[in-house]
């Protein structure tokens, strides 16, 4: 059981890696599927030419877009 577990978590980077503030970070494990999640981990972390604060601002325009989708299901 704890083999499944950590394979499972494995597929998700640390929220942390992000440095984003803590709102976002709560709305990115909250509404951001694991899948869209790791695009945007590997977007941030491989994009080093990219300032760190175009970094955000396109995981903030994601956040935002998921939102609207979540509201739009509910």
């Amino acid at each position: 059981m704890t083999r499944n577990k950590t394979l499972r978590n494995s597929n998700i980077c640390p929220i942390s890696s992000f440095k984003l503030h803590s709102y976002t970070e709560h709305i990115l494990t909250k509404f951001l599927p694991s899948k869209l999640l790791n695009i945007h981990v590997f977007i941030w972390r491989n994009s080093e030419q990219t300032t760190r604060i175009n970094n955000v601002t396109i995981i903030d325009s994601i956040v935002n877009q998921s939102r609207l989708k979540y509201k739009k299901m509910k």
